[in-house]
Order: structure tokens, then C-alpha cells, then sequence
């Protein structure tokens, strides 16, 4: 799993900030990608996703490439849906939290055990 996700993060740096919204938002929906990175007004994110004007915060733009680089985690070894069902499904290794708490909250290392965790258990490599 860990050459998976380190390539995973690899892809995620790579992408420009706007390709990343726009691929976390058409894979969680604009509401999950709001909640993740903590934002009240839809239209930042939508903003964002188009790449005009303002742009996300550096620590806003991290949670997005968090997001994104778990789905995209999950989504590899489970499958989209239970990709989607575990960002926001209670997790045990978070406190009971959802991933996208941990997320908003920049519990980085935490959600990245978290999934580890889920796939490991799965026994992927």
C-alpha cells in the first residue's frame, strides 16, 4: 500500500490546484469538497474548481489534495462507493470521527493511518 499511496501523492502534487478540485468535486460532490477543506460558501469552491480569481488558502489547498489523494486511495482498492461511504462513515482509528473531519481538522497523519488501515485490513500491498 505504501508504493500505491506514495504514488498517489505523486500524481495529486503534480496536478494544478483547480484540476484537483475539480476532480475531488466530481468524485464527492461540491458539498463533501466544502465540508473537507472548511469553507461556508459553495461558490469558493466552485471558484476554485474553474481556476479564476481567488484561490484556495495553502493550508485549504493541502486538505484538498488530502481529499483527493484518500479518495483516490480508497477508491483504488475498494471501489468508488465504498471510497465515498468511508469519507463519511464514523472511523475508529479517527476517534469515531468521519475522514472528512479528520480532514477539515488537519488530522493528516491520522487519516493516512486511517487508510492504511482499511486497506491493509483488505490485504492489499
Amino acid at each position: 500500500m505504501s508504493d500505491d499511496w506514495t504514488q498517489i501523492r505523486g500524481r495529486v502534487a503534480a496536478m494544478d490546484t483547480a484540476s484537483v478540485v475539480r476532480a475531488l468535486r466530481s468524485t464527492v460532490g461540491i458539498t463533501l469538497t466544502q465540508a473537507m477543506v472548511g469553507v461556508p460558501d459553495r461558490s469558493r469552491v466552485e471558484s476554485w474548481a474553474a481556476g479564476t480569481g481567488e484561490t484556495p488558502t495553502a493550508s485549504e489547498a493541502a486538505r484538498i489534495r488530502l481529499g483527493h489523494a484518500l479518495w483516490l486511495n480508497v477508491a483504488a482498492h475498494e471501489g468508488a462507493s465504498t471510497a465515498l461511504s468511508w469519507l463519511v462513515g464514523s472511523n475508529p482509528w479517527l476517534g469515531d470521527a468521519t475522514p472528512v473531519t479528520a480532514i477539515r481538522e488537519g488530522r493528516e497523519a491520522e487519516v493516512v493511518q486511517a487508510v492504511h488501515a482499511l486497506v491493509d485490513d483488505r490485504g492489499g500491498s
